[in-house]
């Protein structure tokens, strides 16, 4: 029998409903024109190329995989990628189209190429691949073939915020029928957990048929013995064995540059001392839509260059972080996350929720002082239990095999 939907799931709105979400500002005269006159061309590219399909075949072993908006070899598709190279070594061409293949190439391994995303390379990539991977949104130009399969990974594993039609609200008409050619339905949709593909499916507007209750790939490295893993991190960051690490990772908001949030440093370090011992040192992440750096970041050890997320989460002794959805990830260790959110009932207006934070298994700071006692008062086996809780509301998949099961899916599509 079919679970039944969260009760506080968000349903599905009408375009009127929509206008509550994040503004979209008016876009420049310019790219308002540009995209009105490029728009309608998608319906001619696409049966052109579809056209092409006919002569031109896809190469059976090529995967290409669009991650357009991270400047590193991480997420979702860096452990989909390792998955297969380590299962079928040999077997499949992986080509890495990004906004900074530079940046990506010192990442990623020899045998992954990298381009330019929406370059024609990046065109002549995707249309002969057998299978294309995205963790957000697809070029609108670019026809997806019928004989590909188009699998969307998404960047996040847990839906605390809006996301999707339910996150914005369009100035013009021009930019929903832009988000709306981008955003098209993927053949699957990995996800992380009942919750995630119940308020994704809403929120893009998706059927319910195409999500894969695997778990996200990212989070496998979550499980199981990290101690390898965690000696490398400490040694690339420079950090003295013995001392111990609080990741402060906030999430973006909307117009604001690199900030930390007038987070006390000093009062941090203390409250962490006195409640669970040793020398402590803040890792400062910030999003990867931030672009400047912390002005004050000596108070901190920066570790927003750093190319993998999920290997700081897993090194961290204590996250703190407000509405991102590593939250849900590092509970994945049961190791102790805080929320401090000064700006919560701002947030709710800009953005707003879709997992309200009264049912979060964190508590909630809106100041210094609230996130010191937080974690002076922390109670690991009540916490414990409100984790349990929450992984069983949600209904979390993942388990540590997410990435051999995606690419055991892709292998089944690809017979060579």
């Amino acid at each position: 029998m079919k679970k039944p939907r969260t009760v506080f799931i968000q349903k599905k709105k009408s375009s009127n409903a929509r206008k509550s979400g994040q503004p979209i500002p008016k876009w420049s005269l310019k790219k308002t024109v540009a995209y009105s006159l490029a728009l309608p061309l998608v319906p001619f590219l696409w049966t052109v190329q579809n056209g092409l399909s006919r002569i031109v075949p896809v190469r059976k072993n090529r995967v290409t995989l669009f991650v357009p908006n991270i400047k590193s070899y991480a997420c979702n598709p860096k452990y989909v990628t390792e998955a297969l190279r380590d299962r079928y070594p040999g077997k499949y061409e992986f080509i890495w189209a990004t906004r900074f293949p530079e940046e990506v190439k010192r990442d990623a391994p020899e045998e992954i190429r990298t381009v330019k995303a929406g370059s024609f390379a990046h065109f002549k990539a995707q249309f002969s691949s057998r299978v294309l991977i995205s963790n957000d949104y697809m070029i609108p130009f670019f026809l997806k073939r019928k004989d590909q399969l188009y699998i969307n990974t998404w960047h996040a594993c847990m839906n605390y915020k809006r996301i999707g039609y339910d996150s914005l609200a369009f100035s013009q008409k021009i930019q929903e029928k832009e988000f709306a050619l981008k955003n098209y339905q993927p053949d699957a949709y990995i996800s992380g957990s009942r919750f995630f593909s119940e308020n994704t499916a809403d929120a893009f507007r998706f059927e319910d048929r195409i999500f894969k209750a695997f778990g996200m790939p990212r989070n496998d490295i979550l499980f199981g013995d990290s101690s390898c893993l965690i000696s490398e991190v400490r040694e690339k960051l420079g950090l003295p064995e013995g001392a111990k690490t609080v990741l402060y990772a906030p999430t973006f908001r909307t117009g604001i540059a690199a900030d930390d949030h007038n987070l006390n440093a000093a009062l941090l370090v203390r409250a962490l001392s006195q409640r669970f011992g040793g020398d402590w040192v803040i890792l400062y992440r910030s999003h990867y839509f931030i672009k400047e750096k912390l002005d004050n970041s000596g108070f901190y050890t920066d570790v927003t260059g750093y190319s993998d997320m999920q290997e700081l989460l897993c090194f961290a002794d204590v996250l703190v972080s407000d509405y991102s959805s590593c939250l849900w990830d590092f509970s994945l260790t049961k190791k102790p996350a805080f929320v401090y959110a000064p700006d919560i009932e701002e947030y709710k207006n800009d953005r707003a929720f879709a997992y309200p934070p009264e049912k979060w298994p964190f508590s909630i700071a809106l100041s210094n002082e609230e996130l010191s006692m937080n974690i002076l008062n922390y109670d690991e086996e009540r916490y414990l239990k409100d984790i349990e809780a929450h992984h069983k509301e949600a209904g979390s998949y993942d388990c540590g095999s997410a990435s051999s099961r995606v690419a055991e899916m892709i292998d089944r599509y690809c017979p060579i």
